[in-house]
């Protein structure tokens, strides 16, 4: 065994520049002897991981690792020579001397400014005493007053330049004070060695190759972007900061945003529990409407308070520089090029007043970089002037990306929104109003020329529940939108001439009542209290609660229904419902009416499809439930072709009927329902229209 009495050099000539972190790679050639010996490296940063330590070698010729560590030890700097340390303490001196001497000088100097004043002021005094009694010594007069200020000017710049020379004597007698403090101090510094011990059987020249990891080093990423007309050039650099003890020069660098500290394993799943209860009547008769602002969801890194780390979209991202780079480890950032690309971009001034009353101009282009951008600063230029700094969100390669470039001073925008509450009809429903009037102008510099199209965004809220509507009224709106999205974006492209100015209007209606009864479970076809079956047999919910005023007990059809109990009676076989319910359900949004379709029975009718409104109170009929005709209105219209005989078969064979005057009655109530034939008059004028 053989120890080298002079370290190795092992410099770095790769780096790995991690997240918080790097990655050194470190190569040299040793010429070693036949046998085994143990090598002295260095100095290497004493702030190198010691497990993640691994040495290689390349040979020709067996050539084998044995041992390999990091040796720490304290390292006295060393003192400058005898004759410095005398030069720095005689300047130290001298310095000191010639500071007292210039202060003594800025005395006598500030006295004798003081003198000529005074002196001065009495000649002013004796000019004035003397010309107010008479006397005239002007020569002799003009000669002391310049002969004094003459003085006085002298001796002012004389105590100028003494300041001066007293500030900059401070601040040298400061940096000598300070270098002979440092070369007096006897500091110690830790540095690091590593110790190989290798074997071979034959002596000759062998490649090392050594890596570890070292902290105190860390990158982000940083753009910069020029706009220039339609096309723009998006310049990605890295910020690399680092204070591992020792400097990388002309080193190959990679930059990856994998986390090396983070652990590997996915995280334990707890269990979460959802419970479902039985809402109570208050609950079901009571509506709680408010207003709730909710960020629309997107894919994405999430952002991160703080010191934001590198979002890479949750995969592992590797950048490298195209050259050889140098960084000095003195803690500070430094710029780091890596690549550069140009494309054709497109903007948009836009606007969302309620946000902001700024029209911002949003450039849009692809990421052609051939690599992902990963979030961070962009310092934004607009052809050769720097117009602010924004940020860049992440992008994938060939992604569109949207880059606001700053506001346009040249545009005004102002918002004012009403709000009127009121209530419509028996139902009570409570009606919220709101108009957003958005005033837009633009003021142009003289001889500017063409029209500027500013995209306007304002938001009108969206329910989430079906007792309460949102309606756009577009007969009210000026000009009406041009665009409105699924999340309620409502969007206008307004042109805008030089010096010209706009009024956009927006009217929208919000709208709640009571809730409204539990639907199909499966269709949705018909709303239905609980336990009933719709016109295709579906059974609701069994959780959901019935409409307000309907039976709390389930309703048992009548005798001689053709119903199954399961709603499949012959107008459902005969797909009735599924071709007219459509209709029924346009024309009871169209009137905010209940529109319910009937077929007759001999002498009843059956429901076969509803179409609800929200009400307060409401009579519950399930579909396929069958009704008198002379005790409802459907009955009454259905019976209205009916002829003497067809009356007098029904009265015989029904004996719970009120009475001749029934249909009568019910047509008094119902203004609608057509007038009875008459039997003395013969055959009715409207029998074959109403049975066609």
């Amino acid at each position: 065994m053989s120890t080298a009495p002079k370290p190795i050099a092992l410099p770095v000539t790769a780096v790995t520049c991690l997240e918080d972190r790097a990655h050194i790679e470190r190569t040299a050639v040793l010429d070693l002897k036949a046998g085994g010996q143990r090598l002295r490296l260095g100095p290497v940063s004493a702030l190198a991981v010691d497990r993640t330590l691994h040495a290689e070698l390349t040979a020709d010729h067996p050539a084998t690792v044995l041992d390999v560590r990091i040796v720490r030890s304290w390292t006295p700097r060393g003192p400058l020579p005898s004759t410095g340390d005398s030069a720095l303490r005689r300047r130290v001196h001298a310095l000191e001397e010639e500071q007292v001497a210039l202060g003594l000088r800025r005395d006598r100097l500030r006295a004798r400014v003081d003198l000529l004043g005074r002196l001065a002021a009495d000649l002013l005094r004796e000019i004035g005493e003397g010309s107010g009694s008479g006397e005239s010594e002007g020569p002799r007069w003009a000669r002391e007053l310049d002969r004094v200020d003459d003085e006085r000017d002298a001796h002012g710049e004389e105590l100028r330049t003494v300041e001066a020379r007293l500030a900059t004597l401070a601040a040298q007698l400061g940096e000598a004070r300070r270098a002979m403090d440092l070369s007096e101090e006897e500091s110690a510094e830790l540095v690091g060695h590593v110790e190989l011990t290798v074997e071979t059987t034959v002596a000759g020249p062998v490649g090392l190759r050594l890596s570890h990891l070292t902290p105190c080093a860390l990158w982000r990423p940083a753009y910069r972007a020029v706009l220039d007309g339609d096309s723009l050039t998006l310049e990605t650099d890295a910020m690399v900061w680092q204070r591992t003890g020792e400097d990388w020069s002309d080193v190959r660098l990679t930059l990856s945003t994998a986390r090396s500290a983070r652990a590997t394993d996915p995280p334990r799943l707890g269990e979460d529990r959802l419970t479902l209860k039985d809402r109570s009547a208050a609950e079901r008769r009571t509506i709680d409407v408010e207003l709730r602002e909710e960020e629309i969801g997107d894919l994405g890194p999430a952002p991160v308070l703080g010191l934001p780390g590198v979002d890479d979209g949750g995969e592992a991202r590797v950048l490298r520089s195209p050259a050889p780079v140098s960084v000095p480890g003195d803690g500070r950032a430094h710029r780091v090029p890596l690549t550069v690309f140009t494309t054709a971009a497109s903007s948009e001034y836009a606007c969302s007043p309620e946000v902001s009353p700024l029209v911002t101009q949003v450039v849009r282009f692809d990421n052609l970089s051939g690599h992902v951008l990963l979030a961070g600063p962009v310092d934004l230029v607009r052809g050769s002037l720097f117009s602010g700094r924004g940020t860049l969100d992440f992008t994938a390669p060939g992604a569109p990306v949207e880059l606001p470039f700053g506001s346009c001073d040249d545009h005004r925008v102002a918002r004012h929104a009403e709000e009127s509450r009121g209530s419509a009809g028996i139902t009570q429903r409570t009606v919220v109003t709101r108009t957003v009037r958005l005033h837009l102008s633009r003021f142009s510099a003289f001889g500017e020329h063409g029209e500027r199209v500013v995209v306007l965004r304002e938001r009108i809220p969206v329910s989430e529940v079906s007792a309460v509507e949102i309606r756009l009224h577009k007969d009210s709106c000026s000009p009406a939108p041009d665009v409105v999205d699924a999340e309620g974006i409502a969007r206008w492209d307004v042109p805008l001439p030089p010096g010209s100015h706009r009024t956009v209007t927006l009217v929208y209606e919000l709208s709640a009542g009571a809730p409204r009864s539990p639907g199909c479970e499966r269709c949705a076809t018909a709303r239905l209290p609980t336990g009933r079956r719709c016109a295709r047999g579906h059974a609701t919910r069994a959780h959901d609660a019935a409409p307000v005023g309907s039976p709390s007990l389930p309703r048992q059809p009548r005798a001689g229904t053709p119903v199954d109990g399961g709603g499949s009676c012959l107008p459902v076989r005969l797909r009735i419902p599924e071709l007219l319910g459509p209709h029924a359900d346009a024309l009871a949004e169209e009137l905010d009416e209940d529109v319910t379709l009937t077929v007759p029975d001999q002498h009843g009718s059956h429901f076969v499809h509803s179409s609800k409104r929200d009400r307060w109170m409401c009579i519950v009929c399930g579909i396929g439930d069958r009704l008198p005709l002379d005790a409802s209105a459907p009955g009454a219209l259905l019976a209205a072709i009916w002829s003497s005989d067809e009356w007098e078969r029904h009265h015989a064979e029904h004996h719970c009927v009120r009475g001749r005057g029934t249909l009568r009655r019910v047509r008094m109530t119902f203004a609608n329902v057509p007038p009875p034939p008459d039997p003395m008059a013969g055959p009715s004028t409207t029998s074959g229209w109403n049975r066609a």
